[in-house]
């Protein structure tokens, strides 16, 4: 078993802006596995015990939640805004949604997680004349993006028919596609997979976030319709449908950095190379 902790980890909490290249490692654990993931947890577990007192200890009774930080995506200081809506505690504090929320003070105004996505492409080696495929991209996130690559085709869903899925994009034509919260909405979810694969360059990268549930070894797909809210319950057998799929490499990569504006106990990313 093989984990890379990329910049930042138990020994290098923070990253500063001096830190930084012009493409910024990504602060995350990164597995290939549920049995990556477990044994990581029985190593780790002090390490994220620390992290969620340490965000418990920033639960606040004002509405909003301020800190100065560091834009990974925009290269420069910030500071990140966060609604508190989430948790309550018992005291009467509540927590900021983390991966909803620090927002960043730059144009574009992403949140955590829209900014994590940008971040991992340019370590992935983003650059301004690839093509990008997005789907189902917000307006601001998309305006980011192109802003650095501005080759972008942006389609809100999937089409279906007969069962399998449909992108009107031609076959191995984008360097990055990018998909945020859509795949839990998505039936079938193994042809969606494909069409992306299909999409793609060879090397090239899919980035996606989900709602992912860390204790499911295997997914709980739902069943009806082409798209139903929430019809997909996602875990580790996610990996092993992507490499399905056709793609040659599938990883989940568990993000943290305060200093970065990626607080939150379980953010994942994922990572599929064609």
């Amino acid at each position: 078993m093989t984990l890379q902790n990329a910049r930042i980890g138990t020994q290098a909490p923070l990253f500063r802006p001096g830190a930084l290249s012009l493409a910024p490692r990504f602060p995350a654990w990164r597995f290939r596995s549920k049995a990556e993931f477990d044994d990581f947890w029985q190593l780790h577990q002090s390490t994220l015990d620390n992290r969620h007192l340490r965000q418990l200890a920033l639960a606040t009774r004002d509405k909003t939640y301020e800190s100065p930080g560091t834009c990974a995506a925009c290269l420069c200081p910030t500071g990140f805004h966060s609604a508190v809506n989430g948790e309550s505690l018992s005291d009467g504090r509540r927590m900021p949604n983390w991966r909803e929320e620090q927002k960043c003070g730059c144009p574009h105004g992403l949140n955590n997680r829209q900014r994590a996505v940008l971040h991992l492409a340019q370590a992935c080696g983003l650059m301004g004349w690839m093509k990008t495929l997005l789907l189902g991209a917000p307006a601001d996130f998309t305006l980011a993006w192109q802003a650095r690559a501005p080759d972008v085709t942006q389609l809100r869903r999937f089409h279906f028919t007969g069962g399998a899925a449909h992108l009107a994009v031609e076959t191995a034509s984008c360097h990055f596609a990018i998909s945020q919260d859509e795949f839990q909405d998505i039936e079938p979810l193994q042809s969606a997979l494909a069409e992306l694969a299909r999409s793609l360059l060879p090397g090239g990268r899919l980035i996606f976030t989900i709602p992912f549930h860390i204790d499911l070894a295997a997914s709980i797909l739902g069943a009806g319709p082409a798209m139903r809210a929430c019809a997909n319950q996602l875990g580790w057998d996610l990996l092993d449908q992507l490499k399905n799929a056709g793609f040659s490499d599938a990883e989940a990569l568990l993000y943290w950095s305060e200093e970065l504006g990626y607080l939150g106990n379980m953010n994942f990313l994922f990572l599929a190379i064609k």
